[in-house]
């Protein structure tokens, strides 16, 4: 036989220790529901420079001909051309 000591809170403590464990979760809920926003937001951060990426207007005229001026610049078919070679 084996006897086991089992300390038991009494009520206030037993309610004290369930208002702190509700404080925690309550707090954890709140930061699952702002990464859950933050990350829709980013996707839709995402997506939208994508779609200007794509329709050429991600850069202002004036930062596109400062990039198109520099030694390493090359047209965007030039290197899709170059990928597909390797």
């Amino acid at each position: 036989m084996v006897n086991i000591v089992l300390a038991i809170c009494n009520k206030e403590e037993q309610k004290a220790v369930i208002s702190e464990i509700e404080k925690r979760l309550s707090i954890i809920n709140n930061f699952e529901e702002i990464i859950t926003e933050n990350i829709q937001k980013s996707e839709s951060l995402r997506q939208s420079i994508l779609n200007k990426a794509f329709e050429g207007k991600l850069l202002s005229e004036i930062e596109l001909e400062t990039v198109r001026r520099d030694p390493e610049w090359e047209p965007a078919e030039e290197l899709l051309e170059r990928i597909k070679k390797h």
